[in-house]
C-alpha cells in the first residue's frame, strides 16, 4: 500500500509506503491524527495531540 503525501507549503509530492507513513504522522506536530478503532477507542495519537491536548499519548492509549 502506498499513500501520496502533497506538500501545498513546497509543492511538493512524495509516495511513502507503510512504515514511512506511520512514522511521518507520528511526527507531524501541526496537526491532530488520531487512530480510533471500531468502537470509538483511541489506539494511538501523534505529537500534535499531545501539544493540543497536553497527555502523552501513553496516558490516554
Amino acid at each position: 500500500m502506498a499513500d501520496f503525501i502533497y506538500n501545498s507549503k513546497t509543492h511538493e509530492s512524495t509516495t511513502l509506503i507503510g512504515e514511512d507513513l506511520v512514522r511521518l504522522m507520528f511526527e507531524i506536530e501541526e496537526y491532530i491524527i488520531l487512530f480510533i478503532n471500531e468502537k470509538g477507542i483511541i489506539k494511538s495519537w501523534n505529537k500534535g495531540a499531545e501539544f493540543i491536548f497536553q497527555y502523552e499519548a501513553h496516558e490516554i492509549v
